[in-house]
């Protein structure tokens, strides 16, 4: 075992116990069940990678059936990431757009189909084809589809490449609609300051002053709610659009790599590259943007 392999066994178990902190947290608190379901499929994707420690990290000498297992849950699980975070980030999206949650993906069960139909169909073309041209063989780090290496396309550097697009365009739509209404939380704060005044210079008799100081109040307590409803949905997008242009750009790079080996014609190199320590360090990006969030602090207070 080198010493880049071990490092990056190191960092994929850091990713391992930051995901699973952040899915108890988010089962703690019965909320955002698909970055739930991407934090545990990601631990699951750890345990994979992880699981050549059993073999010194010399594939090679594994099981054909292991490495089989190894490289093609890889690919799956990736289906499963890549269809959790663009489900999540229409969530948000349809809740700006429409100030609530869309018709159709009301119950989020939709969601949940998605995430599993998603996953069996792509899943089951890449196994046919793994099996038939034998593409899975042993990495340095794991075993993994790289010969032929057109198979790679149909796996995250190929087909989750183009599914993130979409999850950018509700990122980008998501944040463009949260600063373009901006103003009108600071036009309704003028309004209360405005209305407090008039009622501080006037002279009106007790029951005006009563109905005025209720009326004030009310408007108080509704600029108050609907501010704290705008932070969270603030927050709850810069969370979404981090995530979600983390995640394209992992499969940005996966997928440049592919593309340049497909047509130079050359394998996928056996040593730890770049797309293997991109892969490693989500755990700990997704930790770092909805760890710090309050609702995650104060899950285990």
């Amino acid at each position: 075992m080198g010493l880049s392999v071990m490092i990056i066994n190191i960092v994929y178990l850091i990713s391992f116990a930051c995901s699973f902190y952040i899915a108890l947290s988010l089962l703690k608190l019965r909320k955002n069940p698909l970055i739930g379901i991407y934090c545990c499929a990601y631990c699951l994707l750890c345990c994979n990678v992880l699981s050549g420690i059993i073999f010194k990290n010399d594939l090679s000498s594994a099981p054909k059936a292991f490495c089989f297992f190894q490289g093609y849950m890889v690919q799956f699980i990736c289906y499963i990431t890549s269809m959790s975070v663009i489900c999540f980030s229409h969530e948000i999206y349809s809740l700006l757009m429409n100030y609530k949650q869309s018709r159709f993906f009301e119950s989020k069960k939709i969601y949940y189909f998605l995430i599993i139909i998603y996953p069996l169909i792509l899943g089951i073309l890449l196994f046919i084809t793994c099996l038939k041209t034998g593409a899975i063989i042993p990495r340095e780090l794991k075993c993994d589809v790289a010969n032929p290496i057109w198979v790679r396309l149909l796996g995250y550097s190929g087909a989750n490449f183009i599914l993130s697009i979409p999850g950018t365009y509700f990122s980008a739509r998501s944040a463009y609609i949260l600063y373009k209404h901006l103003n009108q939380f600071k036009d309704f704060s003028l309004i209360n300051e405005g209305i407090s005044q008039t009622s501080q210079n006037s002279t009106p008799s007790n029951s005006q002053i009563t109905q005025s100081r209720k009326f004030s109040q009310s408007l108080s307590l509704q600029n108050n709610l609907s501010q704290k409803r705008y932070n969270l949905t603030k927050e709850a997008v810069i969370r979404m659009s981090i995530l979600s242009s983390s995640i394209i750009l992992i499969n940005c790079l996966a997928s440049i790599g592919t593309i340049v080996s497909v047509l130079s014609h050359e394998l996928l190199s056996k040593e730890v590259n770049i797309n293997d320590w991109a892969g490693s360090v989500m755990g700990i990006c997704t930790f770092l943007i909805f760890g710090f969030s309050r609702e995650i602090r104060n899950a285990w207070r």
